[in-house]
């Protein structure tokens, strides 16, 4: 017996003893070993093209039982290293799904964070006061999710918007929002993520943490552009048109490639709401995907 094949052999002859190889067998492909009652060895191996059964005699019950439990050993042994191999990639994949979930999970949230932080500037052109306290508290809610499933601290940031709200100035609400999209931005640039089973996760499929900081310029542009739209600022409409279009390829890679593919961008259209729709729609779905996988995997 080697590591790679069983052989039995016969002696024959009388006055000079030939050695006559009667069975050879893959030891890989092995799938049983059973001892019978007249002290011979059935072993069931994978044929090229079907299962075969081998019986074999030894010449005393004693190698018999030795031969039974040597190979019964090494398919053990062979099926405990199947055995974790499997669980391994199992691991590995309920991981991947695991990262996956979290970064489409902080991304729905930065985006919605993102889309209410720019409402409430939008609605300080008319003053309307209720509204932005509203808008507030929504956005509260969302960075406090943040806080308590994704590891991000906005709290400083929060309160400040909060005490400019009940200011009514219009000027220090707009200098909150401001410094908190930029405290936004800078946290997405790192190149980890803050929640700590993911600190020393390197993973390079799309979308990983570094395609978060490309959603978050794009949801600027798109709520942007519907602010300069609402205001009549045509120019500014158009930068911000064209942001958002030079970010729709990257987001392709980053994303889904499948993204605005049906998308106008040309002409008199602008497509502002059509683009937060379709990736509000593909973030949701997407995470609800992720979060299935992840359920039948457990």
């Amino acid at each position: 017996m080697t590591d790679r094949r069983i052989i039995f052999e016969k002696k024959k002859g009388i006055l000079s003893s030939k050695v006559i190889p009667q069975v050879t067998i893959d030891v890989r492909a092995i799938i049983s070993v059973e001892q019978l009652q007249d002290f011979g060895v059935k072993i069931v191996h994978e044929g090229k093209k079907e299962t075969i059964s081998h019986k074999v005699t030894p010449s005393n019950s004693t190698d018999a039982i030795e031969i039974v439990q040597t190979i019964s050993s090494m398919l053990s042994e062979r099926k405990l290293i199947r055995d974790k191999s499997e669980l391994s990639e199992k691991d590995v994949k309920m991981a991947e799904t695991k990262y996956l979930s979290y970064v489409l999970d902080t991304g729905s949230k930065i985006w919605e964070l993102t889309s209410l932080s720019l409402s409430m500037l939008r609605g300080l052109g008319f003053e309307d006061w209720d509204r932005a306290e509203e808008v507030f508290e929504r956005l509260s809610r969302t960075t406090g999710s943040l806080s308590e499933e994704n590891s991000f601290d906005f709290r400083n940031e929060i309160d400040l918007i909060r005490t400019s709200v009940k200011s009514r100035s219009t000027e220090k609400v707009g200098e909150a929002i401001s410094g908190f999209l930029d405290t936004v931005g800078n946290e997405l640039s790192s190149t980890t993520p803050p929640e700590s089973e993911w600190k020393d996760y390197i993973h390079h499929k799309s979308p990983n943490w570094g395609s978060l900081s490309y959603l978050f310029l794009f949801s600027l542009a798109l709520n942007e552009g519907i602010a300069f739209e609402e205001n009549g600022l045509e120019g500014e409409k158009q930068t911000a048109l064209s942001n958002a279009k030079k970010l729709i390829p990257i987001l392709g890679v980053e994303f889904s490639q499948d993204l605005f593919k049906d998308l106008k961008t040309e002409g008199n259209e602008t497509p502002f709401a059509e683009m937060a729709s379709e990736f509000n729609v593909y973030l949701r779905d997407a995470l609800q995907d992720s979060l299935r996988e992840t359920s039948l995997l457990a």
